[in-house]
């Protein structure tokens, strides 16, 4: 069951990121919206940091989605110059890359199985 995103309901603190890893998610966007031809494998690494935390706090999918919009909607609004199609073609890799990274989890084979080396 999806869940609307209602603005004036105060956000659950068991429904969001740890504070550590939603700020290495702002980071690695703000670096990237500086430098968008600059290598991702750091904003990357905090999507699969995010989705990883996401996963052991029982997020769902879209709640992780909606985590993640809120911050970029923060580190945007702190870009005055990007257009709306930059943040369009912007948001499409974003969840593309946020549910690889969420769903790459379970999609690994148990330690000691095979294909876990």
């Amino acid at each position: 069951m999806m869940v609307a995103y209602n603005p004036r309901v105060p956000p659950d603190r068991n429904r969001m990121l740890a504070p550590e890893v939603a700020e290495e998610v702002r980071v690695a966007l703000t670096a990237r919206w500086h430098s968008p031809s600059r290598d991702d494998s750091a904003l990357k690494a905090a999507l699969t940091a995010a989705a990883r935390d996401a996963r052991s706090r029982q997020l769902r999918p879209e709640e992780l989605l909606l985590v993640l919009k809120a911050i970029e909607e923060a580190v945007a609004e702190t870009l005055r110059r990007v257009t709306e199609s930059e943040r369009e073609l912007f948001h499409r890799w974003l969840v593309g890359a946020c549910m690889e990274a969420y769903f790459a989890e379970e999609a690994k084979p148990p330690q000691g199985q095979p294909g876990s080396e």
